[in-house]
């Protein structure tokens, strides 16, 4: 893969620039934890998978299971 880099020097209002240095710093920010929680959630599914988890086809399917999970613990726990 070839990459190519390209300077880009220009005249601008200070003001103007810093709006858009804090602009593209959020913009990257943003996208960099965006792909992180992407790889998080591929790596948990993963490991969900291999463990013998449910597979869930959706959502809905999978907070209606939480809904199970949690309903049935706190029924054990007013045994108590």
């Amino acid at each position: 893969m070839t990459v190519l880099f390209t300077r880009l020097n220009i005249t601008a209002p200070s003001d103007l620039i810093s709006e858009l240095r804090r602009v593209v710093s959020e913009a990257l920010e943003e996208k960099l934890t965006k792909i992180k929680r992407e790889k998080a959630i591929e790596e948990l599914a993963g490991i969900w998978k291999k463990a013998g988890g449910i597979p869930f086809k959706n959502d809905k399917e999978l907070s209606l299971w939480r809904k199970k999970l949690w309903s049935s613990f706190d029924k054990r726990l007013a045994k108590e």
